[in-house]
């Protein structure tokens, strides 16, 4: 987790540059009601959870008046998994600096990381 700001409900996941990326490549949730979440992801695949996934979450979220606008997202590598639930998600290519912030924040150090593929990582490698 890069950053997560519970006054504003976002959540930041961020692979930073590396030899082969000059850009960050963030994930940036909008809206989150509950978060479980690994500590790194290698590549991972993102997408819409299902009802079970969404129930799980929605139990997570009983207090925060999380409803049908939020949507659960599953996070999906080699080095675990995780869900979010939350109203939108992007992925957005950032700029060079690791520690630089997104619209204009603040920054701040990592604790979830993600990482680019490497060799025999990516999706079509299964």
């Amino acid at each position: 987790m890069w950053r997560y700001g519970v006054g504003h409900s976002q959540l930041l996941l961020r692979a930073t540059p590396d030899a082969d990326h000059e850009t960050c490549l963030d994930l940036h949730f909008e809206g989150v009601a509950a978060v479980r979440v690994g500590t790194r992801y290698v590549a991972p695949e993102v997408r819409p959870g299902d009802d079970s996934e969404r129930a799980v979450l929605m139990e997570l979220a009983a207090e925060s008046g999380a409803g049908d606008r939020h949507m659960a997202v599953v996070l999906r590598s080699a080095a675990g998994s995780g869900l979010v639930l939350c109203r939108e998600v992007s992925a957005l290519r950032g700029g060079r600096d690791a520690l630089g912030g997104l619209e204009g924040s603040d920054g701040g150090p990592p604790a979830v990381g993600l990482a680019r593929p490497g060799p025999g990582q990516g999706p079509d490698s299964r």
